[in-house]
């Protein structure tokens, strides 16, 4: 009995570590003081999140893993900031684009989506 319990506790953990290490998420606010948005990433690559019909307030890089870049283009190409861990930007409303997820080229599905969550 000990033995089972010890193994499905040990499976956990794994399962546990497998799903932090791919999920990925950028908080933002539409307003100063508006409500907080999350777009989560639960796959293992970097993805491109078109932002040019939404209203960008501020942009903060939530806890997980990974890098969060912020472009002025809508398909995540040519020059970008980078947020940091607990970092907020602040007046983002030149962000047309987010990348996140683990280092390396994003992937964009090529939708722009006028509203959050999507």
């Amino acid at each position: 009995m000990q033995l089972s319990v010890f193994v499905l506790a040990a499976f956990a953990a794994f399962a546990s570590l497998l799903v932090e290490a791919c999920y990925y998420e950028t908080n933002f606010r539409s307003k100063a003081g508006g409500t907080r948005y999350y777009i989560a990433n639960y796959s293992c690559k970097r993805v491109c999140v078109c932002m040019r019909d939404v209203t960008t307030y501020s942009l903060e890089k939530g806890a997980s893993a990974g890098t969060l870049k912020a472009f002025a283009s809508h398909d995540c190409s040519g020059a970008y900031s980078t947020i940091a861990n607990g970092q907020v930007m602040k007046n983002a409303q030149w962000v047309n684009s987010i990348s996140h997820g683990p280092s390396g080229a994003s992937s964009w599905d090529g939708t722009c989506p006028n509203s959050f969550p999507y």
